[in-house]
């Protein structure tokens, strides 16, 4: 049933005292990890080992992938909105970003539909959001130009609406 080898000397007994048994010399031996012998040509890595490591790249570079679609890629630019001021503040807890709530005026001017809610747009330029801050409450059209992306991140405001510039005020 197994194969026992009589002649070969037993190291996990130990007597104590010096046996006329060789002992195992680890002096200048080398650990081999691909569980060849040491020498010759070194062991290719497995078929399965090869298919993981493109499985994982394919799904780390679709994953970075739709971050960038997401978060970093705006998907409507050059946006206009004909809006009048309602608010402009700072708000966040972390990262302190300026927010704007927004009349607009197809809104206000349409009589067939009901008057829904303002538009919420986030300002990373601190002077358009002193501008803004300015034209609040005084009654006059502005003009933004605006971008929008699928996802919002922190340090851009708590809107996916973005203003890029203040185009006029009437």
């Amino acid at each position: 049933m197994f194969d026992l080898d009589e002649d070969r000397p037993d190291y996990f007994t130990d007597s104590g005292s010096d046996s006329d048994a060789p002992r195992p010399s680890h002096a200048g031996s080398t650990l081999d990890f691909d569980g060849g012998d040491g020498g010759g040509e070194p062991r290719r890595h497995s078929r399965g080992r090869r298919v993981l490591a493109w499985i994982i790249t394919i799904c780390v570079v679709a994953l970075l992938a739709i971050g960038y679609l997401r978060y970093f890629n705006p998907y409507v630019t050059d946006s206009r909105i004909t809006a009048y001021v309602g608010c402009v503040e700072r708000r966040g807890i972390l990262f302190k970003t300026f927010e704007a709530d927004l009349i607009s005026e197809q809104a206000l001017t349409d009589t067939t539909r009901l008057y829904s809610r303002n538009i919420t747009v986030s300002i990373p330029s601190p002077e358009i959001a002193r501008k803004l801050q300015d034209l609040q409450g005084t009654g006059r059209r502005v003009t933004l130009t605006t971008e929008r992306y699928y996802g919002m991140l922190p340090w851009r405001g708590a809107s996916t609406t973005v203003v890029t510039a203040l185009d006029s005020v009437d």
